[in-house]
């Protein structure tokens, strides 16, 4: 058998015709992921491996020809199609039978919404590789690039080679063992859920959030009264959280104004409950929250209880400083007085804004639109890896012999940035070493105003979250 599985595999299932008329519904109603490379990098075996041992099975479909492979697959409550191609050869001395398999590929290249490319790290980037990439790239597909055969830390050292052949990103796996097949399966289902047209729903959601009368309503009346911002209302009910399509300059987004947060013993009658629940489910519907403090008052303790819930939910936050012409303090000082009161500020954009003044409005906005783009910013792989072996040795945790190694990084996902760190002792790793990675992340990389999520785990697939 060929690395196509195109003859008797077992566990395959031949598509045709004939016979199943639910075939075009089932390969039109799913996201479709085509496993591409030349013969014999293993693309069968990691079919094998992702429908058969690392995924949930839903369905087994027969369909269209006898040369690409269908089955329906589950990854993280995300269904799509996976589909085996043939190996794709170049040449005009090839057989018929490999040219009929290319042209079937490359039919699955073309009813594709993503694809894994797989190379082999024993054999190193191929002339063939090289064509395959270039191919992609003049259809403007989306591709993952997988180096396959890559069974240990030493191998893991050859992936940079590949980063030439491009894609979205470069993965080291295994797919005979199964490892780092996982990672390929997240990339997928995070670009399955990035890929929904861009309408008014999926626009940026900014929502402005603060205590009562620190002066939301006063900034969302100078927004509107902005000579670059173009509105569009929602009005919502009394009381309720208001969404406003807001265009400034050539940005768009969904502005949802909210009632002031209250402490559930400071709700005193059911209005305010109402009002405080909706507050809180625009909190979770939105990308981005403009906290707002009063710049008189200064940073009281309700706000940093609701600072650290909402950073804690995963949401994108600039730190508003209303009443900014009441400060009396120069502003270097107020904020040294604002770190040393909220130590997350660090990593938060401040704008000092006066809404009564219409001082800074649009640059409060800005902001919040660059930390949407922080929140959806992804770092590759090779450029990760670049990073984790430039970090000083001497910050790495150790007891006795044992001392923490990180092999192998690579970001797992979006909004916010979510990243994992295979390595040999993940049960090492400290809360302080933890902090010294997200602080080395954001020095190098920015991510300013967005929480990170770090994973570590072994090779095995243990780990600990941070």
């Amino acid at each position: 058998m060929d690395d196509s599985g195109i003859y008797d595999c077992p566990g395959y299932y031949w598509l045709s015709d004939q016979g199943n008329p639910s075939l075009s519904e089932l390969k039109m109603a799913y996201f479709k992921v085509a496993i591409i490379g030349r013969p014999n990098v293993g693309k069968s075996t990691l079919f094998n491996r992702i429908v058969g041992k690392r995924v949930s099975i839903i369905e087994e479909s027969k369909g269209v020809t006898r040369d690409k492979l269908y089955k329906k697959a589950e990854w993280l409550g995300k269904e799509f199609i996976v589909i085996d191609t043939g190996g794709i050869i170049e040449g005009k001395n090839v057989d018929m039978i490999y040219r009929k398999v290319r042209e079937q590929s490359l039919k699955a290249i073309e009813e594709s919404d993503f694809i894994i490319f797989l190379t082999d790290v024993t054999e190193g980037v191929h002339p063939l590789d090289e064509e395959i990439a270039n191919l992609l790239r003049k259809k403007n597909k989306n591709y993952l690039l997988a180096v396959n055969k890559v069974d240990n830390s030493r191998r893991e050292m050859e992936l940079g080679e590949f980063t030439r052949l491009g894609g979205e990103d470069v993965i080291g796996i295994s797919a005979l063992h199964g490892r780092f097949v996982d990672l390929v399966l997240d990339r997928i289902c995070e670009y399955i859920g990035s890929r929904t047209p861009l309408s008014q729903e999926e626009l940026p959601k900014i929502a402005i959030v603060g205590r009562p009368n620190v002066g939301k309503s006063s900034f969302v009346n100078a927004i509107l009264g902005e000579e670059r911002v173009v509105v569009d209302h929602r009005p919502g009910t009394t009381r309720d959280a208001v969404d406003t399509q807001v265009k400034i300059d050539s940005h768009k987004c969904i502005l949802i104004d909210t009632a002031g947060i209250r402490k559930k013993s400071k709700i005193k009658s059911p209005v305010d409950y109402f009002s405080s629940v909706r507050t809180q489910s625009a909190i979770d519907e939105s990308h981005v929250v403009l906290f707002m403090i009063d710049g008189w008052e200064g940073i009281r303790h309700d706000d940093l209880y609701y600072i650290y819930r909402i950073w804690e939910k995963g949401k994108g936050m600039v730190l508003v400083i209303n009443k900014r012409d009441l400060i009396q303090r120069p502003i270097p000082e107020y904020e040294k007085l604002i770190i040393q009161r909220l130590p997350l500020a660090r990593y938060l954009p401040v704008v000092y804004t006066s809404a009564v003044k219409g001082y800074n409005i649009t640059q409060t906005l800005l902001a919040g639109l660059e930390v949407y783009k922080n929140l959806h910013f992804r770092i590759k792989t090779s450029e990760l890896n670049r990073f984790l072996q430039m970090l000083p040795e001497e910050k790495f945790p150790r007891k006795g012999r044992r001392i923490l190694k990180i092999y192998y990084g690579t970001q797992t996902g979006v909004n916010p940035p979510q990243f994992v760190f295979v390595s040999n002792y993940p049960q090492l790793v400290t809360k302080n070493f933890s902090s010294f990675i997200e602080r080395s992340l954001r020095s190098r990389f920015g991510f300013s105003g967005v929480p990170l999520r770090l994973r570590f785990k072994s090779r095995e697939g243990e780990g600990r979250k941070k």
